[in-house]
């Protein structure tokens, strides 16, 4: 484990730039209500991890930053040290930081991002073979970073829904699905706990316009370890996805970690041929996407 409390001893300071807590003050554990079996340890776990995974993923924190100590990220954010530990651990497992002996912890260097183009139903074939069980439910006031992304109002609360997707008895997946209260108010509960959540934004009379989704290969923390029944560190392909309407709203942002033993994903890609363009024409349209279990 990397020891963060600065430079050994007669090593020089690494020429750096660190952010300090006082830079991520806008993201400090808010208040949360919650219901069902979620613990809020496990909630600002989970938030806290997220948070800093989206500052990294939109370039607020830089590549090469070095992160504040534990014990000034405990204070900062009013968890237990165990709980940064566990962040940092897995913001490691997804490659969004660096840790080193003696010399502190470090936003690490981007992946490269492959991008297309993919008209998906928001329902596929091995979704609608799937059963889900819900592990918790809660209703939070979302930081600064979660309500940017959702564009949800400073005082609007988002439910947050983690459940286990199995196909044939096996666990598959686990989602972590947030909602705006609008759409979280009038989709059903129980379609929410145990059916895809296309069902239940249609059931809703949710209309999706169109999604984008991000697929990451991490490996997984013991929270989903254990809801997968995996050793801690078994590689998981994390599939982040926000969903807008027709008024350009986002009605949805979800976290999916599957078991790579146990999903593939298929993408056909045809390339776009007509005035001005050629075969080998980088703009690529997706026709199809399958994903298996």
């Amino acid at each position: 484990m990397a020891n963060d409390d600065g430079p050994a001893a007669g090593e020089q300071s690494l020429q750096v730039p660190t952010v300090s807590t006082a830079d991520l003050s806008h993201i400090a554990a808010s208040p949360r209500t919650g219901r069902g079996a979620g613990s809020a340890t496990q909630a600002a776990h989970m938030e806290l991890t997220g948070l800093l995974a989206a500052l990294i993923n939109s370039g607020e924190l830089a590549p090469g930053v070095r992160l504040p100590p534990e014990r000034d990220m405990c204070k900062q954010f009013g968890v237990s040290r165990t709980t940064v530990r566990h962040v940092l651990d897995r913001l490691e497992r997804q490659n969004l930081i660096t840790r080193h002996v003696g010399r502190g912890t470090f936003v690490a260097e981007p992946k490269t991002v492959h991008t297309m183009s993919v008209p998906e139903s928001m329902v596929t074939a091995a979704e609608e073979a799937s059963t889900y069980r819900e592990v918790y439910r809660d209703l939070h006031v979302p930081n600064d970073r979660m309500r940017e992304l959702m564009t949800v109002e400073e005082d609007e609360e988002v439910s947050r829904t983690a459940r286990v997707r199995f196909v044939g008895g096996r666990s598959v997946s686990v989602e972590v699905v947030h909602l705006p209260t609008a759409v979280a108010g009038a989709v059903d509960d129980t379609q929410l706990a145990t059916g895809p959540l296309g069902v239940a934004l249609a059931g809703a009379g949710v209309e999706v316009a169109k999604a984008r989704q991000r697929y990451d290969p991490v490996l997984s923390a013991p929270w989903e370890s254990d809801l997968l029944d995996v050793p801690p560190g078994t590689p998981l392909m994390l599939v982040t996805r926000r969903s807008w309407d027709h008024e350009d709203r986002v009605v949805e942002y979800t976290l999916e970690y599957h078991r790579a033993d146990r999903n593939s994903f298929l993408i056909e890609v045809t390339a776009l041929q007509g005035p001005g363009r050629s075969a080998g024409d980088a703009n690529l349209d997706a026709r199809g996407v399958e994903r298996g279990s």
